[in-house]
């Protein structure tokens, strides 16, 4: 059984652990995020680059085979250099804009794309989307504040936050968009809110993701479901042993 550690700078990537569980691979998942300056939306690449080094270390110590940095900002702003520093396999996350280039996906119809603000100023985000959106067909949005409303839902309900995501997502309530692509890892936790407030699909990219660390990691189906991972909130070096069900912020 590989151990494979996944990085995040808080909850969001749990939403990619939740699907590598369910894919029922033979691994042992270290999952570790930084909580304590989660998001990483404001922090400067400098900062972002020294807790991911960080981080990494500390999997590394737990003898993982490879690493999925679960966050679109991260990925943008770090895996290049994680990638020439440590003799690692590195598996990122990047805005799914090339969903619009799927054979079954109509070109006439409106899609939208939320991500964070760092995601959208980086020069990686820039350059996909000129390969995968040259001409523009996605209309891009990005947010301030929903990651970290996102992330408070690991202690709060969702209604203590409901107003505040209805104010950060307000550009959707006229767009009549078809389908939204959800560009951070701390959206999906609450997809079902946005299709069902703003009539529309939204598209998870993490399917995909978990296939593509599956064939880099060379992954294969296991023999017994194994539901629980070990999780490292703050960035410690600290380990508690969780079943993903317990997270209830998950099962939405």
């Amino acid at each position: 059984m590989k151990k494979l550690g996944i990085i995040d700078s808080g909850i969001g990537g749990l939403t990619l652990l939740k699907q590598l569980i369910k894919s029922n691979f033979d691994a042992e998942f270290w999952y570790i995020s930084d909580e304590n300056n989660v998001p990483y939306g404001e922090k400067s690449q400098a900062f972002m680059l020294s807790q991911m080094r960080e981080m990494t270390k500390k999997l590394i110590t737990q003898d993982v085979e490879g690493i999925l940095i679960a966050c679109n900002t991260a990925t943008s702003e770090t895996i290049n250099d994680l990638r020439s520093e440590f003799s690692l396999n590195f598996v990122g996350i990047e805005p799914y804009l090339n969903y619009i280039n799927k054979e079954d996906v109509n070109p006439e119809k409106n899609i939208a794309l939320i991500l964070t603000q760092a995601t959208f100023r980086s020069e990686r985000f820039k350059k996909l989307k000129s390969e995968k959106d040259p001409n523009g067909i996605i209309d891009i949005y990005p947010q301030k504040n929903l990651a970290i409303l996102i992330e408070s839902l690991k202690s709060e309900n969702f209604n203590s936050i409901k107003d505040e995501v209805l104010e950060e997502l307000k550009f959707l309530k006229n767009k009549r968009y078809d389908h939204v692509i959800l560009g951070c890892t701390h959206y999906p936790i609450i997809s079902n809110f946005i299709e069902t407030t703003y009539n529309t699909s939204t598209v998870d990219p993490a399917q995909n993701v978990a296939n593509r660390f599956a064939q880099v990691l060379g992954l294969s189906e296991g023999k017994n479901k194994n539901n629980y991972f070990r999780y490292n909130p703050n960035n410690s070096n600290t380990w508690k042993t969780i079943h993903i069900e317990e997270l209830s912020f998950l099962n939405s």
